[in-house]
């Protein structure tokens, strides 16, 4: 079964697409309202987040994956992460990884 994910940082990347669930997916653009960007401090490095924000709104891309690529992305997408689903500004809804409960090191 396919599922769609909202993509507005790594997951863009075809290089991390190819590393992740080993296929490169072309995406087609949407935009998260109500939602803004920021941004998360990881043992890894820095990364982007999307955190509540009724007057903002995020640009990415729909993916379209498997069940089975999903689960590698949950795993790529570590703790810091969860995986919620929300309608798009296209009426399209999708899982977006927004911030966990308990991760208070965002930024931005």
């Amino acid at each position: 079964m396919v599922k769609v994910v909202f993509a507005y940082g790594t997951l863009r990347d075809p290089a991390v697409q190819t590393e992740v669930w080993g296929r490169v997916t072309p995406g087609r653009p949407d935009v998260l309202r109500g939602w803004r960007l920021s941004f998360i401090e990881t043992d890894e490095g820095v990364y982007p987040l999307v955190i509540p924000d009724a007057d903002s709104r995020v640009a990415g891309e729909l993916l379209t994956v498997t069940d089975e690529e999903l689960a590698k992305i949950d795993a790529y997408e570590t703790a810091a992460y969860r995986r919620e689903r929300l309608v798009l500004e296209s009426g399209s809804t999708a899982w977006v990884y927004v911030q966990a409960p308990g991760q208070e090191r965002a930024r931005g």
